[in-house]
């Protein structure tokens, strides 16, 4: 699995009412990965916010990063750059999704999963396995290309799949 190197135009299926939207303030240039590290969240990808590194603030996420207290923050709808002039938490803000039914390169995922819990260890390909990945919601449907992810679930929520 490979991170994303540019805008994904991602395919969703909004429900009844529309998409929502929030507002999420970006990690800085200075406290990201241990600090002084420059980072992209392109459009389409999963937003989380990694506490080890920026309490409160989110970035896209980090090629098997994520940690239990971690949250997902949503779907980027939008490009944003931190580069070494963005040195303060929360200096730019990135508009995430945090509802809909999202499309996802399915990797390993198969029609007998629909209903599982699905996680990423990148911001490109989803995953049935939780290992150092990052909860981003349930299984409702599978086709020759994708899964599609309920996200809602997940979004605001720490890096644990409710139990039933």
């Amino acid at each position: 699995m490979t991170a994303l190197t540019k805008n994904m135009s991602r395919p969703c299926k909004a429900p009844p009412g529309g998409l929502q939207f929030r507002s999420l303030p970006l990690i800085g240039y200075t406290a990201n990965a241990g600090g002084n590290v420059a980072h992209t969240v392109y459009k389409g990808a999963p937003v989380f916010c990694d506490i080890s590194d920026g309490d409160g603030y989110y970035r896209a996420i980090i090629t098997n990063d994520a940690a239990a207290d971690d949250i997902v923050g949503g779907i980027a709808i939008e490009k944003q750059y931190v580069g070494s002039s963005i040195t303060a938490n929360g200096q730019k803000n990135v508009t995430v999704a945090i509802n809909g039914v999202w499309a996802f390169p399915k990797g390993s995922i198969a029609i007998t999963d629909i209903g599982a819990p699905i996680y990423m260890a990148d911001d490109a390909v989803a995953q049935t396995s939780s290992t150092t990945a990052l909860w981003i919601g349930f299984l409702v449907e599978w086709d020759s290309t994708y899964a599609w992810v309920d996200i809602e679930p997940a979004c605001g929520h720490i890096n644990a799949v409710p139990a039933a």
